[in-house]
């Protein structure tokens, strides 16, 4: 994946921003933006950091299963990151959450997905 730090003549990419506080910009062909790896359980493709994450997250989101109450109705969720130059995408169904409990929890997802080298992440949702 080629990241560039400033947006090219006439290549159609897509901007992010880093999350560590520097606001960092890099801009990536847009194709592999919209070609990410689906991570949608334990079992699809990904690096070994980020699956002990999902493993924490699933517990997270069995902590609050039962008490949980939905404030909103999202109807659409996911977080992208770029992690060792490949485009993730992680659905909710990973942490076999709803997507409102993914909405609750995203916040935590993105901090530490920066805490293992991903300070590129985006928090994509829309209210159903």
């Amino acid at each position: 994946m080629a990241i560039h730090f400033e947006k090219a003549d006439n290549r159609k990419l897509h901007m992010l921003k880093s999350n560590d506080g520097k606001n960092q910009e890099i801009w990536i062909d847009h194709e592999e933006w919209m070609r990410p790896k689906d991570i949608i359980s334990e079992g699809s493709e990904m690096p070994r950091e980020v699956l002990n994450l999902l493993r924490k997250w699933s517990k997270e989101i069995n902590k609050i299963r039962t008490d949980f109450e939905c404030k909103s109705t999202i109807g659409y969720a996911h977080v992208n990151f770029i992690y060792d130059s490949s485009v993730y995408k992680l659905q909710p169904a990973a942490i076999a959450a709803t997507k409102d409990m993914f909405h609750h929890i995203a916040e935590m997802i993105q901090k530490d997905l920066k805490h293992i080298g991903c300070p590129y992440t985006y928090y994509h949702w829309e209210l159903d």
